[in-house]
């Protein structure tokens, strides 16, 4: 578990596309385990059933010790005990400790510090950062607003509706905005499969593109956003429309897309302002 825990952290790191405080600051999260045995007891509390007992006190209690790491596994005397476990498992070193608590006394333990497993597990692949043709097809609008708050607005599928001219909803996986992510995006009657493809983010300018696919026509387009730092509360947004396939779609169908996205640049304008 505490592997997988950090191998998805460091996809996250590598793959997030997010700029908000959580995102950036996820790969310092940290996970440790407290394993005890003993009696519990059940009470219903409305639709709620918790448990309670002394010891469920006493595995919370267990969150407050004197290891001196915030990544381990804890197991209590009681615990070790019943499991018989001939051999440490995942080759850890084990430790014995104890604590005193009031009310409850003294409790003893084992715990494994998990600093060196996390150490080594390997970085996923760096991901290549693609060549794309972007196309000229575009609108734009300047922004009385920093960069990167256009830019979070941007990336929000949860804010599309708000913005977006025609949308009508939008299905997503709830995870946060990353490269790889896919979403399907309802507009005007039609279905659109969107991925992530890449966000390259500079202190003056940030390019984010998306490619997708309209489902009932079976027409591969590509969306990109690219932003520009006009000055420390000013921004441009360009949008462009690339098709994907030969022949394009008609140019009439461009256009009307094109309109669509100059009202929602609008009001992203307004929204930021």
């Amino acid at each position: 578990m505490f592997e997988s825990f950090q191998k998805q952290l460091k996809l996250i790191e590598r793959d997030s596309i997010c700029e908000c405080g959580a995102c950036k600051t996820a790969p310092n999260l940290n996970l440790k385990f407290i394993a005890h045995y003993g009696m519990i007891q059940e009470i219903k509390v409305s639709q709620f059933t918790k448990c309670a007992g002394l010891d469920m006190i006493v595995a919370h209690r267990l969150l407050k010790n004197g290891i001196q790491s915030h990544e381990y596994i804890l197991a209590t005397s009681s615990c070790v005990d019943l499991s018989s476990l001939k051999q440490s498992p995942a080759g850890l070193t084990w430790q014995r400790s104890a604590d005193e608590y009031p009310a409850i006394g003294s409790i003893e333990y084992q715990y494994a510090l998990l600093d060196g497993v996390r150490s080594d597990i390997p970085d996923p692949p760096e991901r290549i950062a693609p060549v794309i043709d972007l196309g000229e097809d575009s609108v734009s609008v300047e922004i009385e607003a920093p960069m990167i708050e256009v830019y979070q607005l941007v990336i929000d599928l949860d804010q599309r509706t708000r913005w977006m001219s025609g949308e009508e909803r939008i299905d997503r996986p709830a995870i946060t905005e990353r490269v790889g992510l896919r979403h399907v995006c309802h507009f005007r009657g039609l279905a659109i499969e969107w991925v992530t493809v890449t966000s390259d983010i500079g202190v003056d300018a940030i390019t984010y593109v998306e490619d997708g696919r309209v489902v009932e026509k079976d027409l591969p387009l590509r969306a990109s956003y690219i932003l520009k730092r006009l000055g420390q509360a000013r921004t441009y947004l360009q949008f462009r429309l690339k098709w994907l396939c030969s022949p394009e779609a008609p140019r009439e169908v461009t256009d009307q897309i094109l309109a669509d996205l100059g009202q929602s640049l609008a009001t992203i304008k307004v929204l930021c302002e």
